[in-house]
C-alpha cells in the first residue's frame, strides 16, 4: 500500500507561514516497504539556507576582517573542536556569551566559509577545498 502524506504550511497568528516554504509538500510512504524515509539532500539544504541567511544565529567569528554569523549548537553537533572551543572552558566561549565576535587565525575567509558550508550540509566540492589548500601553501610556504 502506497499512501500520500501531505504537509500544508499552517499560519501562525501572525499571519507569517509556520514553515519555510510556502507550498505544500507531498511524501509518498510505502507502509509494506521496509526501511527509512531519507531526506538528507532537503535537510543539508535547509541547513545551508539557515547558514547564509544569518537568521536565528548565537556566535559570530572574524577571519581577515570578514564576519561570519553560525549557531553554536550545530557547530559543537558537528565538530569537536567548536564544541570545546564554544561549550568549554576557553575565552572564546566567554566571547560568544557576550555576542563578541571570535578572532579566528591562521586562515582565510573564503577558507573558513568552506569550512562552516561543510559543517553545515556535510557536503563539500573538491575543486572548492583544492583553491584553499594551493591558496593557502603559496601564501604561507613561500
Amino acid at each position: 500500500s502506497v499512501y500520500s502524506i501531505i504537509f500544508v504550511p499552517r499560519k501562525m497568528s501572525d499571519n507569517r507561514d509556520f514553515c519555510r516554504s510556502s507550498h505544500a509538500s507531498t511524501l509518498g510512504v510505502n507502509l509494506d516497504a521496509i526501511g527509512d524515509v531519507e531526506q538528507y539532500d532537503q535537510l543539508s539544504g535547509d541547513f545551508l539556507s539557515l547558514l547564509q541567511s544569518n537568521d536565528h544565529f548565537d556566535v559570530i567569528f572574524k577571519v581577515e576582517g570578514q564576519l561570519f554569523h553560525a549557531h553554536r549548537v550545530l557547530l559543537a553537533a558537528r565538530c569537536k573542536y567548536f564544541d570545546a572551543m564554544l561549550y568549554g572552558s576557553m575565552k572564546e566561549a566567554l566571547d560568544a556569551e557576550k555576542g563578541e565576535p571570535i578572532e579566528i587565525p591562521d586562515t582565510t575567509a573564503s577558507a573558513f566559509q568552506v569550512l562552516l558550508e561543510y559543517i553545515y550540509t556535510g557536503k563539500v566540492l573538491l575543486s572548492d577545498l583544492s583553491e584553499q589548500v594551493s591558496h593557502y601553501f603559496h601564501s604561507n610556504v613561500t
